[in-house]
C-alpha cells in the first residue's frame, strides 16, 4: 500500500487522503473542490 498523507481543507475543514506521488500535484477538495494548497501557512489555533 503506498503511503498517503492526510490533508485538512482550510475552506471547509474535511480531511484529504492525498498520495505521497502526486501532493506535488494541485490538489482539491473532495468535498468543497476549492485548492487544498494556497502557498501560504494556514495556522489554526485549537483550544
Amino acid at each position: 500500500m503506498s503511503e498517503a498523507f492526510h490533508i485538512v481543507c482550510p475552506h471547509c475543514g474535511v480531511v484529504n487522503r492525498i498520495p505521497a506521488a502526486r501532493i506535488s500535484e494541485q490538489a482539491k477538495c473532495g468535498k468543497c473542490h476549492r485548492s487544498l494548497f494556497s502557498g501560504h501557512p494556514n495556522v489554526r489555533f485549537i483550544s
